[in-house]
């Protein structure tokens, strides 16, 4: 989760951009190991520290993950879990730059799509 967290916050840097502006949040899994993060409801703190929408709609909105984003209050922050709504999970293959050589060298990619129809873009591979 790191490269997408990282990826989220140097784009949100990059372009100026605020939660306000965001319309979505594209995070392009993995074929191999991202489907377990995948967590559109959370029941607990701890599963807080494994799901993608909760740990990316933290950075987009606060520019930062800490402590404070897995406590049993961030669970039913109504902030955090309306925000939620906008990151969407999608094929891996409809990042650009993605090959099929190797699984495990798959670049983490997040799209940020904002409500006025600018689109940016960026993908990690370590």
């Amino acid at each position: 989760m790191h490269r997408q967290i990282g990826l989220l916050v140097e784009l949100r840097e990059k372009y100026n951009l605020s939660f306000e502006d965001v319309g979505v949040v594209e995070l392009h899994l993995r074929r191999k190991g991202d489907t377990p993060c995948d967590r559109p409801s959370t029941k607990d703190a701890k599963d807080l520290q494994f799901n993608f929408q909760h740990t990316l709609t933290a950075a987009m909105l606060d520019a930062d993950v800490g402590f404070e984003h897995f406590t049993p209050e961030a669970v039913v922050d109504p902030r955090l879990s309306k925000a939620c709504s906008k990151v969407e999970f999608m094929p891996s293959t409809s990042c650009v730059g993605l090959s099929d050589d190797s699984m495990s060298d798959e670049p983490a990619c997040v799209i940020i799509k904002t409500k006025d129809g600018r689109r940016f873009s960026q993908e990690k591979n370590t």
